[in-house]
């Protein structure tokens, strides 16, 4: 026998499990080659940052623009670890520290200069996303 109150309820129910899951993150990397150099630029949600470097140094619950400003060297340290460029199979260094800006969305932009040589090949290693939550995607360009 059909009860609507049964239904009802079974509707409410696996809707509120619906609403307590959240989309995976998502993240892009940006791999401009110019004649010289290579210019990388790695956005992140905030969050996803804030997992491996807190920003949140008075531990208040408010990330103020000072602690934004105080944790950019460490972030741009620990991407710069986990971003790893290959030009014809041999490791290429940054020349400088990477530049860490933050926009309105609350995401994190990380950016790199690397010098390199003419080279054949080009290969991009990603290591950030080993740490990220499962089903976390980088978009590369």
């Amino acid at each position: 026998m059909f009860n609507p109150k049964l239904l009802l309820f079974l509707t409410l129910v696996f809707s509120g499990q619906l609403a307590l899951a959240h989309p995976p993150g998502l993240s892009s990397a940006e791999i401009t080659l110019g004649a010289t150099d290579i210019k990388a630029t790695l956005t992140f949600a905030i969050q996803d940052i804030e997992a491996f470097n807190p920003m949140d140094s008075d531990q208040d619950a408010e990330v103020t623009p000072a602690e934004m400003d105080a944790a950019k060297p460490a972030i741009a340290q620990w991407v710069a670890e986990q971003f790893v460029l290959y030009v014809d199979n041999a490791v290429i260094k940054t020349d400088a520290v990477g530049k860490v800006s933050f926009d309105q969305q609350n995401n994190a932009q990380v950016q790199f200069l690397f010098n390199h040589p003419t080279a054949q090949q080009l290969n991009v290693q990603s290591r950030v996303l080993s740490k990220l939550p499962a089903g976390h995607k980088q978009y590369l360009t």
